[in-house]
């Protein structure tokens, strides 16, 4: 289904000095909470972001949250259905892009050599032969070769029921292809990644992030499923807040730095960011690792986090903002989905939303 997709809280009162005149106003990290400013002092029309919500219910009901990151201020925040602040939201993908975000952690911290060590080095499970030659770029670049289907219900399905020895059940499928020469977007190459995590951390993918990653930017209420054998999923199933997927956006625009500390090396951000691939794209994406690049029509590039249906983290450097949205990706809870054609369509649709009413709301 992902084949076709190349797819109330309390406010920290703080004073902050007034900017000089052509300088924006800015807020500061939201370890805490996040800080509301006003649309002028953040140059973004607001209003005409409040235009846009007809559109919403015409022709994105499926929406369940949108909100606008701007100078690191929450400028416009709206739910939709039944959810609100407090709802954890399956992000799907978006979790690809939290794992890669491990991955380089635990580069910088020295448990994994680099991107071109073999999956074999840090994997506990036997590795087939053919399969040693597959290295964690090829994995964070979905290159690994392994016969994956994400269309077929027995590959992502059978993932998501969670009886199985997942790791095994990736590990017995053909090599499709040289590692290295052929993309296919798999989550299978994500889980493995998670698998990676484990083995060279002694700890699951949660574990390890949470004094790393989330603890640095006051992300508390997270839930992530896991295999039959403990491991995290590494491609889906991360549920959270929709404030938090726009933390960890903006830990990314701000290169890595989160109250003026390093969490993330800007080199890895630059690395799962770049574009790894001339083709294949569809509409406005195309793959880095683990993250895809978006180009939109009279817009700087960007780049995000994206998960079935309508899940986005956008980071939108030029314009110092960041995107949050979650869709309904449900025909019935908890696992009946809408199909891969409407998933790219909801998708399809954010995306021409975010054109058409939030980025031209910004005047400066």
């Amino acid at each position: 289904m992902f084949t076709r997709l190349l797819l109330l809280f309390s406010l920290l009162i703080v004073v902050l000095p007034l900017p000089t005149q052509g300088q924006a106003m800015s807020c500061p990290d939201p370890t805490q909470s996040w800080q509301e400013r006003a649309s002028d002092d953040m140059d973004i029309d607001v209003a005409g972001l409040t235009e846009g919500e007809p559109q919403i219910a015409e022709t994105l009901p499926f929406l369940r949250s949108l909100l606008v990151v701007r100078h690191g201020c929450l400028v416009y925040e709206r739910y939709f259905a039944d959810a609100s602040a407090d709802t954890l939201f399956n992000s799907y993908s978006v979790t690809k892009s939290v794992t890669a975000t491990l991955i380089g952690m635990a580069i910088d911290e020295g448990k994994i050599g680099s991107v071109h060590d073999e999956m074999a080095t840090y994997i506990t499970a036997t590795v087939p032969p053919a399969d040693r030659r597959i290295s964690i770029d090829n994995l964070l670049k979905m290159l690994s070769g392994i016969g994956w289907n994400e269309d077929d219900p027995k590959d992502i399905t059978g993932m998501l029921e969670l009886k199985r020895d997942e790791v095994a059940y990736i590990l017995s499928l053909p090599l499709s292809h040289r590692p290295g020469t052929f993309w296919n977007y798999s989550t299978a190459d994500s889980h493995l990644l998670s698998a990676i995590m484990t083995g060279a951390s002694g700890e699951t993918e949660l574990a390890y992030a949470t004094p790393r990653l989330f603890a640095p930017l006051g992300i508390a209420n997270v839930r992530w499923t896991q295999d039959a054998n403990g491991f995290n999923l590494g491609g889906t199933q991360l549920f959270w807040q929709a404030r938090d997927m726009a933390k960890f956006g903006l830990l990314y625009l701000h290169g890595g730095i989160w109250n003026d500390k390093i969490v993330l090396s800007k080199d890895w951000i630059d690395y799962v960011t770049t574009p790894q691939l001339a083709d294949p794209t569809i509409y406005t994406l195309a793959y880095g690792a683990h993250w895809w690049i978006v180009s939109l029509p009279d817009y700087p590039r960007m780049f995000a986090a994206v998960g079935y249906g309508g899940q986005y983290i956008i980071v939108a450097p030029q314009q110092d903002m960041v995107i949050v949205t979650t869709a309904n990706s449900y025909i019935q809870p908890p696992n009946l989905y809408i199909s891969g054609l409407e998933a790219t369509r909801q998708q399809e649709a954010i995306l021409d939303y975010v054109a058409t009413f939030i980025l031209p709301s910004i005047s400066t």
